[in-house]
């Protein structure tokens, strides 16, 4: 799940056991930072730099996988500064625990397909009197946030052919993701604060590709009046041209000394 756990490198143990055709458990002992050396060969010899995750993922459509697939995710961690040599550290134990619900789908014969998540989080920075040395500062309160995304994309255009032998096709996707103020877990960070909406279209022509895209972005999600928000748009036009494999050989050998133009 991009916002509760996502794909990092580190050492632990991950397992998964399919119960029929319907439903699929799987669990994860890791560690939370990546690592070298041998003195954590397992990556779970740390307790305060674990983390543990928990999933039962959910076919609706057994005859046909991926069609409609509901995964749920549960995960509780904490993860220590592991910092570089000759580098400054801080020595309190980050703590978060988090759920996660996401939902694929592929229809009509995979001409349209969906990806949605949505995540809770609560996380933890304790006080660290390595910092405060004595001094009074503003303590730390445990937040709990929520994050979401889906991406719905489809196929206008699939298997056509253009003179008989040139396939045509034009895709659509449409882009949404929002993540609250203050949201974080020890595992995954996206960008806090932020939400962005986008349209991407993309025609392809054989070897000849044109997108386009278009989107909008804003943050201070709150609207504090101390911080400065700030609403971004974008828009942008790629091509792409293979020109070895536009005048191939009669054998259909493309000309390799022929340049792709973009």
């Amino acid at each position: 799940h991009r916002h509760v756990a996502a794909s990092f490198a580190t050492r632990g143990l991950v397992a998964a056991v399919p119960l029929g055709k319907v439903v699929e458990v799987s669990g994860a002992a890791l560690s939370t930072t990546s690592l070298v050396g041998w003195d954590n060969f397992t990556g779970l010899s740390a307790s305060d730099n674990r983390f543990f995750a928990g999933q039962v993922a959910l076919e609706l459509v057994p005859a046909k996988p991926g069609t409609v697939r509901l995964e749920g995710l549960v995960t509780d961690g904490t993860r220590l500064p592991v910092t570089s040599y000759n580098a400054g550290q801080v020595t309190d134990a980050e703590e978060s625990r988090g759920w996660g619900a996401r939902l694929g789908s592929s229809l009509l014969d995979g001409r349209l397909r969906l990806d949605a998540g949505w995540a809770r989080s609560r996380f933890g920075n304790p006080a660290d009197p390595l910092l405060s040395q004595g001094s009074d500062v503003v303590p730390v309160k445990e937040e709990t946030r929520g994050a979401r995304y889906a991406e719905l994309a489809g196929d206008l255009l699939r298997g056509l052919l253009v003179g008989g032998r040139t396939p045509l096709g034009f895709t659509v996707t449409l882009k949404h993701d929002r993540v609250d103020p203050l949201y974080r877990t020890v595992v995954a960070a996206p960008l806090a604060d932020l939400e962005q909406n986008a349209v991407v279209a993309l025609l392809t022509l054989g070897g000849l590709s044109l997108q386009g895209a278009w989107g909008e972005a804003e943050d201070n999600l709150a609207s504090l009046g101390s911080l400065l928000k700030t609403r971004t748009k974008r828009s942008g036009a790629v091509a792409a041209f293979p020109l070895a494999a536009a005048f191939a050989k009669a054998d259909g050998t493309p000309r390799a000394a022929l340049p792709a133009l973009s």
